[in-house]
């Protein structure tokens, strides 16, 4: 069975599981923090230059964005399960549809 590496040479089955999954996950994380930040100075600014209404505003629609990043990341994570299930098996063709199925149906994309 042939696997693609990536282009350094190097793929995520080589080495320590811990760095692999490290390397993988600190991005996530990254983006989740800055996520958080954005909701944080947006209800600052609201709230120091605008109205209580507008910062009440912004307040419940954070729920809603919450809802749609849970439903996005979820379905994130399902097409890379499938992805990555082709990969392991070695079926190059099938991953490639999957992957670009994924794409094509994740929410937030076509702008």
């Amino acid at each position: 069975m042939s696997r693609t590496i990536e282009k350094s040479g190097r793929s995520m089955l080589d080495g320590a599981p811990w760095c692999s999954l490290l390397q993988f996950a600190l991005p996530i994380m990254g983006a989740n923090v800055l996520q958080q930040l954005y909701n944080t100075v947006d209800t600052l600014v609201v709230g120091n230059f605008e109205s209580q209404n507008a910062l009440s505003a912004v307040g419940s629609c954070a729920y809603l964005t919450m809802f749609y990043l849970a439903f996005a990341m979820g379905f994130s994570n399902a097409a890379g399960v499938l992805t990555a299930q082709r990969f392991g098996a070695g079926d190059e063709k099938g991953m490639k549809k999957v992957a670009g199925t994924g794409i094509i149906l994740l929410p937030g994309v076509h702008y």
